[in-house]
């Protein structure tokens, strides 16, 4: 599961939330995403990569790795307590996983994912480009 394994097409999904980890007390009290990034490595994705300096940079580094631009969806951007957009993108120390899925594969995760207490979502899509992120519909 290397950061340089996505491809143009795959859906970027996400665990847990985002920002407002320090105010929150969440960079003390985390729990690491062993198991999950076990669960989907391999059978699920081939591309993944923790997020500890932030959304944004993490999102980019796997595209650059990959050769590929990501779009991100913001609305679909799960936000922790307190947290607003512009904190989920660029704060960092939220220990959750990114990870590139093919699209015939998509629905299959979401419907075997065995972590009630986690959350997943799909929040972006590799394209082919210029090692860049970009939003669709956002106003940041």
């Amino acid at each position: 599961c290397l950061r340089s394994n996505a491809a143009d097409g795959d859906f970027l999904y996400a665990t847990g939330c985002y920002g407002n980890s320090f105010l929150s007390g969440h960079h003390l009290h985390f729990v690491p995403r062993v198991e999950q990034g076990r669960f989907i490595a391999g059978t699920y994705s081939n591309s993944a990569m923790d997020v500890t300096d932030s959304l944004y940079l993490t999102a980019q580094r796997m595209a650059e790795a990959s050769g590929l631009a990501v779009e991100l969806e913001p609305g679909n951007i799960p936000l922790r307590a307190g947290a607003d957009l512009q904190s989920a993108l660029t704060e960092g120390e939220d220990y959750e996983l990114l990870f590139a899925v093919r699209p015939d594969k998509a629905v299959l995760l979401e419907q075997n994912w065995p972590f009630p207490d986690v959350k997943l979502s799909r929040i972006g899509r590799f394209q082919n480009g210029f090692h860049s992120v970009s939003f669709l519909s956002m106003l940041l």
